[in-house]
């Protein structure tokens, strides 16, 4: 999978996700360091990333603009370790791939997840 790591996690959480398979980069390879949630938005758009950050305001960017793309994985509730998240989130990504794939916001909060499916606020497609 493609992720867009943002800077509220370390750069080793991209490098890790790297070393298990993926392609991922953090969002301070793409520029300035203080890019706006917007400008991220729109980079993981583009580059059909999936934006990977600590509580932040995607879900509320993705609601707005009613969109299928990017899909996102927020963790909640305070920092943990990256050696606790990591693990996490590859324990728990063949679960939610397809969800990601099609458009979805998971949050992993206190050792769970929840998925909502994009575009918030309309129904998701069945099939």
């Amino acid at each position: 999978m493609r992720f867009l790591v943002d800077n509220n996690l370390p750069p080793r959480f991209a490098s890790s996700l790297c070393a298990a398979g993926h392609d991922a980069v953090q969002v301070c390879s793409l520029g300035p360091t203080g890019a706006l949630d917007e400008e991220i938005f729109q980079a993981a758009a583009h580059d059909n990333r999936i934006i990977i950050a600590q509580e932040t305001d995607f879900g509320t960017l993705l609601a707005l603009y009613r969109s299928r793309r990017p899909s996102a994985i927020l963790f909640r509730r305070g920092a943990k370790p990256i050696e606790v998240m990591v693990p996490f989130l590859l324990t728990n990504l063949p679960a939610v791939a397809t969800e990601l794939e099609v458009g979805a916001i998971v949050v992993f909060e206190d050792g769970r997840l929840r998925v909502r499916h994009l575009p918030i606020g309309q129904e998701a497609p069945r099939g």
